[in-house]
């Protein structure tokens, strides 16, 4: 099935990659925590059966994100995102209305040493 088992019109996210930049014992967040510099490329899929459909979903998404870069830092720790990669691909059946546009995001967070 060309949505992998997704519903015509969704936002599939997937953890793509993430690395860990590790110090020898972290670097100071706060007074009292310590912790490893994590970095991570998630890929946002959007389908949807119809092309401008899908780029008004895809543009949803990533308004949605953009407009609460301030709460994703404060309340979960997750820095610096911008997207690398936005990409409209073609339908694996000429024949299939199927739309899909994938962006790729990169952002860093924290994990505390222990």
């Amino acid at each position: 099935m060309p949505y992998e088992g997704t519903e015509q019109r969704s936002v599939v996210l997937t953890l793509v990659s993430g690395v860990t930049r590790k110090p020898a014992i972290g670097i100071r967040i706060r007074e009292e925590l310590r912790a490893f510099e994590e970095h991570h490329r998630i890929q946002i899929d959007c389908y949807s059966d119809d092309q401008e459909e899908c780029e008004k979903l895809a543009d949803k998404v990533e308004q949605a994100i953009m407009d609460r870069l301030d709460e994703l830092e404060s309340l979960y720790d997750i820095h610096d995102i911008k997207k690398v990669v936005d990409i409209d691909t073609a339908p694996a059946d000429p024949m299939l209305r199927e739309s899909r546009i994938l962006m790729d995001f990169d952002f860093y967070t924290h994990r505390a040493v222990t």
